[in-house]
């Protein structure tokens, strides 16, 4: 009997043996994932090589281009239309279940991040970023101070701004011309302004399925004429800037700005622009971009502009090691940027900073659930097209030329035309 039990006991360690000797062959064996992303020595560089280091037996490779159909187990996006579109299709899978098996994992990641993703899709989340880009109203505390002006507060709004800037006087003492705000466009400013405006509150100007304008309306009529009176005080900078060739130096790094609305890059850019030729040692601050005023904690301004998420079509153990790879770009197992060059990182707990400042406001803000920028629905061309015939209507009001109704007329059927040829070359181009 007693032998009996010894054989029988032998028999079932010899079996767990083997099961455990085939689990761990299993998960030893070697596996290839597939990468969409547009410069392979640059992915290899930041997350390839120091993921693969980690785990041996995962290879990656890094395919530069990929249409829908094709197989690859990671895909890629730089925009939140191209993310959409696959996501609502059934192209990326569900990664809620997923987080939700580990939340000790997220708890240091920023919910800016995936809520953009998340109302950015029908159905939830099916994708990730290890960073995402804010803007602030960088200001020049020196210059509020000698024309003791209030500074700037956290969640303004538009008009708050505007109002600010027309206290500042049009020249400095050394006769150069002092601006109290500078938008972050560098051309068509004035029409810009107005649409960014009308954005911020959750107006559309153009409609992105029939691509008709409306702006002929009591809400937009408001924003023309404040806009318009801030224009016509000379405190808001309008000038068209170079955007290649020599560049000039932006008047908030020259002391001729109070005020500037710029993304994260420019808090590290005060230090160096001030050892250029015009540059000047700035004591500055910053607040939050500009708000809704009924949905103050709200911010439209963050943007993301490099997107992971799993193809729904990959094979189960080809996806969970494409989970493994996707936590490892976003969670900051690979070396996490801190110097912006990527954006803000996503994780709560190396936030970005530059000595002396609080750069909080940058990501004081919630993400805003409604997301109304014509770009991600609408060709820049089309976009570009109706704000050259815009700002030459604003320009025309400037000057006494028009009334605020008259351009609301004419931007409606002036900008109809431009939007509509704009179309037509975009498809041909497209189409070719």
């Amino acid at each position: 009997m007693r032998q009996n039990k010894i054989a029988i006991c032998g028999m079932i360690f010899l079996m767990l043996m083997l099961i455990l000797l085939a689990c761990h062959s299993t998960a030893e064996k070697p596996i290839t994932l597939t990468v969409e992303y547009p410069y392979p020595n640059e992915f290899y560089k930041r997350y390839a090589y120091p993921f693969e280091r980690h785990f041996p037996l995962i290879d990656i490779q890094v395919i530069p281009k990929a249409d829908q159909t094709s197989t690859v187990d990671i895909r890629y996006f730089n925009s939140l239309s191209a993310y959409k579109e696959l996501s609502d299709s059934g192209g990326l899978l569900h990664l809620e279940p997923l987080i939700q098996q580990e939340p000790s994992q997220w708890k240091n990641i920023s919910p800016i991040m995936t809520d953009i993703l998340t109302f950015n899709t029908e159905n939830g989340l099916y994708g990730l970023a290890p960073s995402f880009s804010s803007c602030a109203i960088f200001y020049n505390k020196d210059l509020f101070a000698k024309y003791k002006i209030p500074l700037p507060k956290n969640r303004s709004t538009w008009g708050d701004i505007f109002e600010l800037a027309s206290r500042f006087p049009a020249q400095a003492d050394d006769g150069k011309p002092l601006y109290g705000f500078k938008s972050n466009y560098y051309e068509n400013i004035g029409i810009a302004l107005i649409m960014r405006w009308g954005q911020t509150e959750g107006l559309r100007f153009i409609d992105p399925n029939t691509l008709k304008i409306q702006m002929n309306t009591p809400a937009w009529k408001r924003i023309w004429s404040k806009t318009m009176d801030a224009l016509r005080s000379g405190r808001i900078y309008k000038e068209t800037q170079p955007t290649e060739g020599e560049m000039e130096l932006d008047p908030i790094y020259t002391g001729q700005a109070a005020m500037e609305l710029q993304s994260e890059g420019a808090a590290s850019n005060f230090n160096i622009n001030q050892h250029f030729e015009g540059g000047q040692t700035i004591h500055w601050d910053m607040v939050t971009v500009p708000v809704d005023p009924r949905n103050p904690d709200y911010s439209d301004y963050y943007s993301i502009g490099e997107i992971y998420g799993i193809s729904a079509a990959a094979a189960s153990e080809r996806q969970k090691a494409a989970w493994e790879l996707l936590k490892w770009i976003v969670q900051g197992g690979a070396d996490a940027s801190l110097d912006m060059d990527y954006g803000l990182t996503a994780r709560t707990d190396l936030s970005a900073s530059v000595k002396g400042h609080d750069l909080s406001p940058l990501t004081m803000l919630k993400a805003s659930p409604n997301n109304v920028n014509p770009y991600d629905f609408v060709h820049y061309e089309i976009i570009n097209a109706l704000k050259s015939v815009g700002n030459e209507i604003v320009e025309d009001v400037i000057a006494g030329k028009l009334t605020i109704d008259e351009a609301l007329i004419q931007i409606e059927a002036q900008g109809q035309q431009a939007v509509d040829a704009a179309a037509i070359t975009v498809s041909h181009v497209e189409a070719n």
